[in-house]
């Protein structure tokens, strides 16, 4: 019946507020990581563990993020009138999906040039 389209529009429209928090919250990920790749040697050790703990937040939203799409798909189906709304959710899932595989490649990155420094470090207190 007609509520059950209701409460399908209702469903994408949390859907969607959930996919636009998530990109706030990775744009706040991102400057952490600018913020990052600016430490002292000094801070080198600490930043190791939060690098760890942006990886694991970025896999814990990279899994939201599919189950959405997920949910997304499954409804697609229920209303002919709905598939726009669709379309734009799935293209909000997409985006935020890019923008956290850009973000845990810059993780990596970042891990990499701690590692790089930590290996400097060592060698010039020998």
């Amino acid at each position: 019946g007609g509520s059950g389209v209701g409460a399908l529009e209702e469903a994408l429209k949390a859907k969607e507020a959930t996919l636009v928090a998530l990109e706030a919250e990775n744009g706040r990920l991102k400057e952490r990581v600018r913020e990052l790749s600016s430490l002292t040697d000094a801070s080198i050790n600490a930043s190791h563990a939060t690098v760890r703990g942006l990886r694991e937040e970025v896999a814990d939203k990279e899994e939201r993020c599919k189950r959405l799409q997920r949910e997304v798909d499954e409804a697609a189906p229920a209303r002919e009138r709905l598939e726009h709304q669709l379309a734009s959710a799935q293209q909000l899932v997409k985006g935020s999906l890019l923008q956290h595989q850009k973000f845990e490649q810059q993780t990596e990155e970042l891990s990499d040039q701690v590692d790089r420094l930590q290996r400097d470090k060592e060698r010039l207190e020998r």
